[in-house]
């Protein structure tokens, strides 16, 4: 099939492969990319989601997940329960906590303890002995007492706690080492004091054996394992490095994430708004441009917030979201890259991913996996439920007993709801079309290349709506175009019904992106009918367009750029 060119037209790229983009004002940019990212110069999916467990029963909030390298088990909180997750992600209740929400953290150490802090108290969960038990004495007893624990990391034979007391004592930090299977008890005390703050976490720095990062509020520290005892023969574990501080503290400790030689925070001081903050080695670098300080000090509740930091297919994104109702926000920043994009739930809603991890299991192949052993998880903020994450998945499944991907036993149990999966959002708004000079111009085509032909969607059943009438039944899908499948033929609906068909829909702006056009799709193709050329005709005339696409498929997404043809 030819390309048709429109006698003494030109063509304009269009920028199908982009990021999102910000600016201090809509007019500098408007780009936003949903659930993709940059990949080989070629536009290429996010992961979708599966959910996979639901630990014991269904709660308010997925508080934490951490996976026990040494004990080969996951860890998770779900309002104020700690469940034990085994490798064939079995789930048990080992204990509560004196809290219901917020985010814990996890850490543990070479004794089969699993520290965990919960804003109030200091936990210790030994997988061995069993129960979670509260730590006491010491600096956590008194009213108030020295330290209330708000972040812990294992570093060096220590745990390393945090403190978020607001009192006289609330810049130091400390330094836990084993007692007994359920006790640790305080080594040392630390204390930041580069400017009046408080030590709010210590996180170990990659690839850095001996030295740690303490935050402040608004200033951070260098301090490097010693060990031995000081000038007054008092026990000393940690020296701080007096020739380096950081002019940044954390606004929210749940954004503190690390991996390889990164580690990320949402950033602030006395002087400055907030901004994304990461440190390699001792270089501190503001990886948010100005347009993301610009949104991210605009939200209402920026300290409402979470992140993590992974790799994918060799990308490594830094995944922050902002909870508030009123910020409702995901943002993606990809270290290959440098670039920024944008992430949701299949309402567009902030991703429910919280407390990312890697978990090997030897989970029997069944609907909850995709039948890879080798797993990503992660517990959702609503609900408190087991996702797994995979490059496999193109959709995002609710229905535990579902699982709709290529190779799986065919004796897998039926679906028990399919109307829990749902198509990923996947959205591109492109650059505004426009001249220099800003003529006026006649849109007459856009055009661009994408991958299509799948046998993944060719065995999907179309879910359907049945619309009863005075005369007849009308008979439509339940995907977004609400497409009649069935024609009417005065009540003789006996034909077969249409088979699923991804879509790409394109809509266009004229104003700003202050009001679209009706979207216009495009079907795709199934396996062995991939010739198409993916076009759109008689876009009108205007000095300035953006086009925006909608990705509406069960099915993965590849795409490069592409061009718009217009005549003056």
């Amino acid at each position: 099939m030819a390309i048709r060119v429109t006698p003494k037209s030109e063509q304009i790229p269009i920028n199908i492969v982009g990021s999102s983009s910000f600016g201090d004002w809509p007019k500098i940019s408007l780009e936003k990319t949903y659930n993709m990212f940059e990949s080989d110069g070629w536009l290429v999916p996010y992961p979708g989601w599966h959910k996979v467990l639901i630990p014991l029963a269904a709660g308010k909030e997925g508080r934490g997940l951490f996976r026990s390298f040494r004990g080969n088990r996951m860890i998770a909180v779900v309002d104020s329960n700690v469940y034990d997750i085994s490798s064939t992600l079995g789930s048990r209740l080992v204990g509560t906590l004196a809290t219901q929400s917020g985010e814990v953290f996890m850490d543990e150490n070479l004794f089969s303890q699993i520290c965990i802090v919960d804003g109030l108290n200091m936990y210790i969960y030994n997988y061995v002995v069993g129960g979670v038990i509260v730590q006491t004495g010491g600096v956590l007893a008194g009213s108030p007492p020295n330290l209330i624990p708000s972040f812990v990391s294992y570093h060096n034979g220590f745990f390393l706690l945090g403190n978020s007391i607001q009192s006289a004592a609330s810049n130091n930090w400390y330094s836990y080492a084993y007692s007994t299977p359920t006790t640790v008890t305080m080594s040392t005390t630390m204390s930041l004091e580069t400017k009046p703050d408080a030590a709010l976490a210590i996180k170990r720095i990659p690839a850095q054996a001996a030295n740690v990062l303490v935050f402040g509020g608004s200033v951070c520290e260098v301090w490097t394992q010693v060990g031995g005892l000081n000038s007054a023969g008092i026990a000393e574990d940690y020296q701080r490095n007096n020739s380096i501080s950081i002019d940044d503290g954390c606004l929210s400790i749940s954004t503190i994430a690390e991996s390889e030689d990164y580690i990320a925070w949402l950033g602030v001081n006395e002087d400055n708004l907030p901004s994304i903050t990461s440190i390699t080695g001792q270089t501190v670098t503001r990886i948010s441009t100005d347009g993301i300080d610009y949104l991210v000090q605009s939200l209402k509740n920026p300290a409402n917030s979470t992140a993590m930091m992974y790799r994918l297919n060799g990308h490594l994104f830094y995944h922050i979201s902002f909870l508030d109702p009123a910020d409702n926000l995901t943002l993606l920043y990809d270290f290959n890259v440098n670039k920024f994009y944008h992430s949701c739930d299949q309402f567009f809603n902030y991703h429910p991913a919280r407390q990312l991890v890697y978990f090997n299991t030897n989970a029997p192949n069944n609907t909850a996996l995709d039948g890879i052993n080798q797993n990503i998880f992660f517990i959702s903020i609503k609900g408190g439920y087991i996702y797994q994450l995979s490059q496999q998945f193109n959709d995002i499944n609710e229905d535990i007993n579902t699982d709709f991907s290529p190779g799986h036993p065919v004796n897998n149990p039926a679906p028990t709801d399919p109307n829990l999966r749902y198509e990923m959002q996947r959205v591109r708004i492109c650059k505004a079309i426009r001249f220099p000079t800003s003529a006026p111009f006649k849109l007459n085509q856009i055009c661009f290349t994408i991958m299509q032909g799948n046998t993944y969607e060719d065995a999907i059943q179309e879910c359907i709506i049945l619309m009863i009438t005075e005369n007849n039944i009308r008979i439509f899908s339940e995907n977004p175009s609400y497409r009649q499948l069935v024609p009417e033929r005065a009540g003789q609906e006996d034909c077969l019904a249409v088979p699923y068909q991804g879509r790409i829909d394109c809509a266009l702006s004229k104003n700003g992106m202050d009001t679209w056009s009706n979207y216009v799709p495009r079907y795709m193709h199934h396996d062995g009918f991939g010739k198409n050329i993916l076009r759109w005709d008689k876009g009108g005339k205007a000095n300035d367009v953006i086009p925006k696409f909608r990705f509406c498929t069960y099915g993965p997404i590849v795409c490069t750029d592409g061009y718009a043809e217009v005549t003056t």
